[in-house]
């Protein structure tokens, strides 16, 4: 939800709702994304800018929440870690924009429940769109969970992080990491949570 219009994907489109009277009505065009592109993962800059995140293309997409328009596009595939085995996708996911610098969450999977070791950020600058660089923390895995519980959040009442978000260990499938950007540090930080109750 954004400026009182929700949008919806189901992977491959993008719909924005307003609700009138209760009730959910579409507005304007309908975005297609190529097949395969899972794009599941927006974020708003402005409500003529927003990121979409297409974890099947190693893509983000820029796009014009208003016209529902694609505007431009950001090759990640320069951080894939699989490159050696031919993989040019390091898998964007979950995004969040803080300071003028758009963080996106890169799964890195080797396969549907196996992913490269380490929780990995790709930097990019909303003014430029231009990628900046990617900070790394070998300590856990994955900095996503492929699913909107795993989104970054910021939370103002803790000064000493900026961003936090969830990791997930898909090595073992029972060990959850809390991840964090520190204000004044350019590493990403983990430390252990609590073990996922089965």
């Amino acid at each position: 939800m954004y400026k009182n219009k929700i949008y919806v994907t189901d992977t491959e489109h993008l719909y924005k709702y307003i609700p009138k009277d209760g009730i959910l009505i579409q507005e304007g065009n309908t975005m297609l994304f190529p097949s395969g592109a899972k794009a599941t993962y927006i974020t708003f800059l402005s409500e003529k800018k927003a990121y979409v995140s297409c974890l099947g293309l190693g893509k983000v997409w820029i796009i014009d929440p208003s016209s529902m328009t694609k505007t431009g596009e950001i090759d990640l595939s320069g951080y894939s870690l699989g490159k050696l085995a031919g993989d040019n996708n390091p898998e964007p996911c979950a995004s969040i924009i803080r300071d003028g610098i758009l963080y996106v969450t890169l799964c890195q999977l080797k396969s549907a429940y196996s992913c490269e070791k380490g929780a990995h950020i790709a930097l990019i600058d909303t003014k430029t769109d231009k990628p900046i660089k990617m900070i790394s923390d070998p300590r856990a895995t994955m900095a996503s969970s492929m699913t909107p519980a795993g989104d970054p959040f910021v939370d103002e009442r803790v000064t000493s992080i900026s961003i936090a978000l969830q990791c997930l260990d898909t090595s073992l499938g029972s060990r959850k990491d809390s991840c964090a950007l520190r204000k004044g540090s350019k590493a990403l930080t983990t430390h252990i949570a609590s073990p996922l109750q089965t």
